[in-house]
């Protein structure tokens, strides 16, 4: 799927696409793959979450077609679309329909609408329909008015001139022609609470980065399946007892997108600053890491791999037969580290210095030693006075309106992407104005669900933090626990997962809040715990956490 994807990222399929029973493996990746492929998630950006379900039953027409235009194979997997259409009695006939537009034959469309429409007129409606959709759909909650309009959506799709091979062959070109029937279809078609979460409804927004782009290029975003949450769920719906008033303002993405060349002079400071301990200790710690990933042996064992010194106790009588070998399990298993910085604007000075340093130095050592590394980094977009509070204040001031800023979380640098491509970016770590609030629950929440699409025996996430969360819009119209509460519920399910959770407060006490917990009373320390506590959490004995 990768490879067919041509080294575009692997998203999250909304499932119009998703499979249903019945549907054949290979057709139903193939679908999947034809989306990685030619799906541009920008062109429908503006299409709103309602209007999503159906702006995927049209995106998935043209992209299947596009796989089975150069690719017999797919062609043949995907030609039966009656069998991998939607099961929803709403979405099934606009997929049909646009099956058939998309592969140029507008009489078999015309005839598939005309066929819908008379089986509605018809006395046995409930029968002629279900039969029409076939045993995979129960239409006989399609009411009168609904059958309505779908029926003049679905003359309003004939008409509609996108399915030429040149619109077709521009995702932008064929997203501004469905778009307003995308729309128009939420407004007068309704879908169950069932359909939408099986159609993906609240995914098209690009919630979250997960890839690794190149540097330098925008990371698109996706929702990934993680066992924290429903793949389309927002934080909000994550956790009921949060709420954001609005995401319009939130900004994820790599720290390509707010670097500046100015910022190349901050980071000079690394170099002016006495590195010769912190270069001690990262030495220390690659060596108790290399040393955790030489392969130990069991010997004089009665079964294993022959251990050569040991034969000539085969031609000894009465000696001991124990002459195999067995590999030991590895003191270091596969493992992937995130580090997560609090980049508010009162984690600055020598104690932001001393952070990027330690950062710089381990990501080098991880990097060496073979263990996948990510460097994250939070903060709000905007100080007290930001426009979602003025938005709330504009209507009317509604009590507990959750979250009342923009977040900004800023990839630093991609589990698989190398340092020394992305090292140059800690400058931006580095600049003073850049932060204003914290808003830890939802940083954490997102740096878990990166930790989780990761293919690693164990996760580790260490956060850097100067106290608790603080946002004054939100504080002053929530209460000042709000935020606090929202972080214990999320580390509290973090904790009961398959993964390891560090917290290091820089000259603040963090444990009311994570159970394992440091407080680095100077910025001096930050080096010596951070690579203390990497090697105690990647050479740990494996527990019944690691092995989930």
């Amino acid at each position: 799927m990768r490879a067919f994807a041509a080294g575009r990222q692997v998203r999250v399929v909304p499932a119009p696409l998703a499979s249903d029973a019945g549907v054949p493996d290979r057709a139903w990746q193939d679908v999947q793959a034809a989306w990685h492929r030619w799906h541009e998630p920008l062109a429908w950006a503006d299409v709103g979450s309602d209007a999503w379900p159906f702006a995927c039953v049209f995106e998935r027409a043209r992209v299947e077609r596009l796989a089975a235009a150069g690719w017999p194979g797919m062609a043949g997997n995907l030609a039966d679309s009656a069998r991998i259409a939607p099961r929803s009695a709403v979405l099934r006939p606009l997929y049909l329909c646009a099956r058939y537009l998309a592969e140029g034959d507008r009489s078999a469309a015309e005839r598939l609408v005309d066929d819908w429409v008379q089986a509605h007129g018809s006395a046995t409606l409930g029968t002629r329909i279900a039969r029409w959709l076939g045993s995979r759909a129960d239409s006989s909650d399609l009411g009168p008015e609904q059958a309505a309009a779908l029926a003049a959506r679905l003359r309003e799709l004939l008409a509609i001139d996108g399915w030429r091979s040149e619109v077709m062959n521009d995702a932008a070109a064929f997203a501004a022609a469905l778009a307003p029937l995308a729309r128009r279809c939420a407004g007068t078609l309704a879908l169950s609470s069932d359909e939408r979460s099986t159609a993906g409804a609240d995914q098209p927004l690009l919630p979250l980065v997960l890839s690794d782009d190149p540097v330098g290029e925008e990371q698109e975003l996706a929702a990934p399946d993680d066992g924290l949450a429903e793949p389309d769920a927002t934080v909000a719906r994550a956790y009921p007892g949060y709420a954001v008033f609005s995401p319009a303002a939130d900004e994820v993405g790599p720290a390509s997108r707010w670097y500046r060349e100015a910022d190349r002079a901050l980071l000079d400071q690394l170099n002016q600053i006495d590195r010769s301990r912190a270069r001690r200790l990262a030495h220390r710690l690659q060596r108790r890491l290399e040393a955790a990933r030489a392969r130990h042996w069991a010997f004089d064992q009665e079964d294993g791999l022959i251990d050569s010194r040991r034969l000539a106790r085969l031609v000894v009588a009465g000696s001991d037969q124990r002459v195999f070998r067995q590999e030991l399990p590895a003191l270091m298993p596969s493992a992937c580290v995130s580090l997560l910085v609090d980049m508010s604007g009162s984690m600055s000075g020598q104690r932001r210095l001393s952070a990027a340093l330690a950062i710089d130095l381990a990501v080098h050592v991880l990097e060496i030693c073979g263990v996948h590394c990510e460097v994250l980094g939070f903060t709000t977009v905007d100080g007290a006075d930001n426009p979602v509070e003025r938005a709330w204040r504009a209507a009317g001031g509604p009590d507990k309106p959750g979250r009342l800023n923009g977040i900004r979380h800023i990839v630093f640098k991609g589990a698989r992407q190398p340092w020394r491509r992305s090292r140059r970016y800690l400058g931006l770590l580095l600049r003073e104005e850049f932060g204003h609030e914290n808003i830890d629950g939802e940083a954490l929440h997102w740096a878990a669900q990166r930790l989780f699409v990761m293919d690693a025996q164990r996760r580790i996430l260490i956060v850097l933090s100067d106290g608790a969360p603080f946002d004054q819009a939100t504080a002053g119209a929530n209460g000042r626990e709000y935020l606090c509460a929202h972080l214990r519920e999320v580390i509290a399910r973090l904790e009961s997962l398959p993964l390891h959770l560090l917290a290091m407060g820089t000259g603040t006490d963090v444990s009311r809040f994570y159970r394992q917990a440091v407080t680095l009373d100077h910025p001096d320390a930050v080096a010596e715990t951070l690579f203390d506590k990497l090697g105690d959490l990647l050479t740990l004995p494996s527990d019944e956490r690691d092995s989930r």
